[in-house]
Parts: structure tokens; C-alpha cells; sequence
């Protein structure tokens, strides 16, 4: 990524470090157009998004280039309440864009709210949805990504407090994909103070971990401790981690999901010395569960080999089987219909956590299975 003070530049450099091209979009205002996040798709199709200044105000930019920076095309989301901003970016496979930040809220000029749009390939504003804490205060989401289930999972921070007092908490949003909200999770430590959101993750079956820094001192001695926690795809908060250094302050910035593992990234300071980086890593696998209810399949061995045998009630007829890795990827897709009991072969995967989805009229709750 380039910046300049007042047009968005944007580059790509060759893999000996010669550059390939360059490309400039000048806004029409005198203000700083810059951009602040790319993303680039399979298609080598090139995604930019920013802030583009109308002359008054910002608004969010978003840019498309084709792999060798031709612009595609150019649009500009602006909420009508003074200044918006995106915070992320999330591109999928198909190249439909989410974009989450904050705009201006309306009952309050000195406030903001959760701002989350969904743009397609072509570059139509597909849906527009805000989202605030009631409390008038600074809302803004954080970090978005999606799940294994085609839901769109949204962090933040939002203001609770009532009167002139600001005290954020962590609040992360299940959307599905026409941008309507499905659950609602707040995280507050209880003690008045701030939770800050700073990431998020989900995996396959539609859980998510929060990357989060609560104040664990008191509002004149700020004290952060990072704060994970687990979200199972109901909205509920069924577990958490806590880091904390003795006598330091520690923040969490970035959150990672790959091979079962988690990995964070993030800094922690005392009085006594500077900030350092830090760096962590935690395993992670949702644990497996053997269904005994003659509702709903089941499969075993669990762990398994090379296959597994799935039972499919008499009552359900299976569509097709779909086969996700934790990080929600689709590696396999098994088309029916099934009945009964079938065998599927699993001895192409790498060993590690997957799910399984039974397609019989609409996704039913992943399976969790494990392969040796």
C-alpha cells in the first residue's frame, strides 16, 4: 500500500522487488484521499479500500484494479452524517466485499456507529447496515470475517455507559449474507471499565474467537489484560483465555486461525521499559461430540484414518455432504442423495479438525470429526 497526503496510490511489486505498476486516484475534494486496506482476489483482481474527501468530509473509497492496475471501477459510500471510515475488509473467493468501520452517529454529533456494507463484484452497493450501543458514545466495528456457515461475524466496541462517560464493550454481530443481524454478543468484565475489541476469527462450524483487551487496573491506572474468548454459532460466550503479564499493560492486535492452531499478535508494556512486541500461540479444536439423538446424523469412527461411515436418519435424505476445514474452506463435496449408512473417504486430507455438513433442505449444525 502507498499514500500520499492527497491522492490514494496504489503498487505492486514484482517477486525481485522492481516495481510493476503504479496507480493513482485523485478525489475531487482538496482533502487527503488514502487508501487503507487491500485485498486481492483469486482472479488477481486487486481490491483497495480507504477514505475518499468530498470537500467537506470523509467518505469510505473503494477501488477495483485488474492484476496489472487498470481501474475496473471507483465507488464512494457516504452516510450523510459527516465523516465514515472502514476499519477492515473482508474479500471472498467470489469477490463479494464487506467492508465494517463507523459513521457519524445521527442522535449525537460527537458519537459514531457500526457501519458494515456488502459490495459485489461488479461494484453495487448490495446492503447497508449500522448498529449502535443506544448510549450515544464512539461505536465502531473493528474486524470482520466469515464462517463455515456463509455468516458474516462482526467485531467491535460500543459505548454503554449513560451520561457524559464513555465505557466500551466488546460487541460482535452475526449477520447473514442479505446484511440482516442474527445474534447480538456483548462482552463486559464487569467492572464499568473498557473491553476493547481488536479481532476476530471463525472456523468451519461457525464458532468464532474475539481477540480483546479489557482494563483489568481502574480508570486513573489503565491495566489492559488480553482477553480471548470463545463464541459457539448461537451467540452464547462459552469459554475464555486470559494473558496477562504481572505489572504491565497488554494489548492483543491480530488474530490468525490455521492448522489448529491460533495465533495473536500484539505488544505488552511496563513503566519500567519500552513496548514490546508480542507473540502468541494457542491450540485450538472444537471439541468433538457424539450425537446419540436418531434425529440427526452421526458419524464414526471419530477420530478416524483414511474414512468414516456417517449414518443418515430414515427421516432425512441428504442432498449432498460437504467437508470444511477449521478455518471454514470447502475441501470437499460429496453430491447425493444419501440414505442410510455411507462410507466417505477421507484419506486425500491432511490430518487435523474438520466438519461435515448434511445438506437436507438447508445446512443442518456442522459435525465436528477429527482425521489421524
Amino acid at each position: 500500500r502507498f499514500t500520499s497526503n492527497d491522492e490514494c496510490i496504489t503498487g505492486r511489486v514484482n517477486a525481485n522487488g522492481t516495481l510493476a505498476w503504479t496507480a493513482v486516484f485523485a478525489g475531487t475534494g482538496a482533502g487527503s484521499d488514502r487508501g487503507k486496506f487491500i485485498r486481492v482476489a483469486p482472479s488477481g483482481a486487486v481490491y483497495v479500500v480507504g477514505r475518499f474527501n468530498n470537500g467537506t468530509d470523509n467518505d469510505i473509497l473503494v477501488l477495483k484494479y485488474t492484476n496489472t492496475g487498470q481501474l475496473i471501477w471507483s465507488a464512494t459510500n457516504d452516510s450523510g452524517n459527516s465523516h465514515d471510515e472502514a476499519q477492515d475488509a473482508y474479500l471472498t473467493a467470489s469477490e463479494d466485499l464487506y467492508i465494517c468501520g463507523y459513521k457519524q452517529a445521527t442522535s449525537n454529533p460527537l458519537g459514531s456507529d457500526y457501519l458494515i456494507m456488502h459490495y459485489s463484484p461488479d461494484g453495487v452497493l448490495q446492503w447497508e447496515v449500522s448498529a449502535d450501543g443506544d448510549a450515544g458514545g464512539p461505536d465502531e466495528a473493528v474486524a470482520l470475517t466469515t464462517d463455515g456457515l456463509g455468516r458474516l461475524i462482526v467485531t467491535g466496541n460500543m459505548d454503554t455507559a449513560t451520561g457524559d462517560a464513555v465505557s466500551l464493550d466488546a460487541v460482535t454481530l452475526c449477520l447473514q449474507t442479505d446484511g440482516s443481524i442474527l445474534w447480538q454478543q456483548t462482552y463486559d468484565g464487569g467492572a464499568g471499565l473498557d473491553d476493547i475489541a481488536d479481532d476476530v476469527v471463525a472456523d468451519g462450524s461457525g464458532y468464532a474467537v474475539v481477540c480483546a483487551h479489557t482494563n483489568a487496573g481502574d480508570a486513573n491506572n489503565i491495566n489492559y489484560d488480553i482477553r480471548n474468548y470463545l463464541i459457539d454459532p448461537d451467540g452464547l460466550l462459552i469459554q475464555q483465555v486470559t494473558y496477562a503479564e504481572s505489572d504491565s499493560s497488554d494489548v492483543g492486535n491480530v488474530l490468525v486461525l490455521q492448522n489448529n492452531n491460533i495465533y495473536l499478535g500484539g505488544s505488552t508494556w511496563s513503566s519500567s521499559e519500552q513496548r514490546n512486541t508480542l507473540t502468541i500461540r494457542y491450540s485450538y479444536a472444537v471439541g468433538v461430540q457424539e450425537l446419540d439423538s436418531g434425529s440427526a446424523p452421526d458419524i464414526y469412527p471419530n477420530p478416524c484414518n483414511d474414512a468414516f461411515q456417517i449414518r443418515i436418519p430414515a427421516a432425512l435424505v441428504a442432498a449432498e455432504i460437504r467437508v470444511s476445514d477449521a478455518t471454514g474452506r470447502m475441501v470437499k463435496v460429496l453430491p447425493g442423495p444419501f440414505t442410510g449408512t455411507i462410507r466417505c473417504d477421507v484419506s486425500d486430507l491432511e490430518p487435523g479438525s474438520y466438519f461435515l455438513h448434511a445438506v437436507a433442505g438447508s445446512a443442518l449444525r456442522p459435525l465436528a470429526f477429527i482425521k489421524h
